[in-house]
């Protein structure tokens, strides 16, 4: 880094170590960002889930009520609604997550390769995470209000048959 000062050069050289500090330095501000706003969306879509899947359950509920009196448990009933919501939150998340594969293959980044390497190392398992936690808090309001209904309170009758 003396040779261009010693020979009149106004360019400096830095080091990778340098140019990934500036790097990051330049970003941060720009990183924080993407993070609030990944958290925003991920709790708009957290509670978007959690709303259309609790109104699905309500308008379901003489289904679920059949399936009960026909002999299946509440795990049984809980198991169809989490199951119903992770393939939601699964296919967005993969959805999502390759979106970002592409978008980090074509871009010029000069740490494009560091990127893409966290990207499959660290968000993909990450992505998985979220969407077991995110599957369990969206089940969990649905799969509560079944439970606190008897089934002939889910089907519309009363406790003996008669409406």
């Amino acid at each position: 880094s003396a040779y261009p000062k010693q020979h009149g050069f106004s360019v400096d050289s830095f080091s990778l170590a340098e140019e990934y500090q500036a790097y990051c330095d330049e970003l941060e501000l720009y990183i924080q960002g993407q993070v609030f706003l990944a958290v925003f969306i991920s709790t708009m879509a957290l509670s978007s889930v959690v709303a259309i899947c609790t109104t699905n359950n309500l308008l379901k509920r003489k289904y679920y009520g059949i399936l009960i009196a026909n002999g299946f448990s509440f795990f049984d009933i809980a198991v169809i609604i989490a199951v119903e919501i992770f393939t939601v939150v699964f296919c967005s998340g993969a959805i999502s997550w390759f979106i970002k594969l592409i978008e980090l293959e074509q871009s010029s980044d000069l740490f494009r390769e560091v990127l893409l390497l966290a990207h499959i190392q660290y968000t993909l398992p990450l992505c998985g995470v979220l969407t077991v936690i995110l599957t369990g808090i969206a089940s969990l309001i649905p799969t509560m209000n079944i439970l606190k209904l008897q089934p002939y309170e889910q089907i519309g009758g009363d406790a003996n048959g008669i409406d």
